[in-house]
């Protein structure tokens, strides 16, 4: 990518999550760390902002309006340029992701966010070496 100062430029994750003070917190954390984040706040958005950003990774809560994390995901698997993209669904509810999202790219991370958790899944869905 690129360097700002002496900080490597990190890449763009679009956060998609309804609920407005969960997206400030990943905002903060995320960009802190140096990521470029851009946000959306429903599953129709997303897939949209998908198609515009093109993120090297989506954070995408479950339950949301307009249509869910996993609808959106599977819009985004029948796309071949956006089928790979990986993604980290927080979620609630403890049961497991449908059998067709148990992928090595997709990870599911239970709320309350840890962020240590977080940022050890993105770096490996990003496949780069932990700082």
């Amino acid at each position: 990518m690129g360097i700002t100062g002496d900080r490597q430029v990190k890449p763009k994750i679009l956060v998609i999550e309804d609920d407005a003070a969960v997206v400030q917190l990943l905002k903060d954390m995320l960009e802190f760390e140096g990521y470029e984040v851009t946000v959306g706040f429903d599953g129709k958005e997303g897939v949209s902002l998908v198609h515009k950003e093109h993120p090297r990774l989506i954070i995408m809560d479950i339950a949301m309006p307009e249509m869910s994390g996993i609808d959106a995901v599977f819009i985004l698997q029948q796309e071949p340029e956006t089928r790979s993209i990986p993604v980290i669904f927080l979620t609630g509810d403890p049961k497991p992701l449908p059998v067709s999202l148990r992928q090595p790219h997709i990870a599911r991370i239970q709320k309350p966010i840890n962020f240590d958790d977080l940022q050890k899944t993105i770096t490996r869905l990003l496949g780069q070496k932990s700082s």
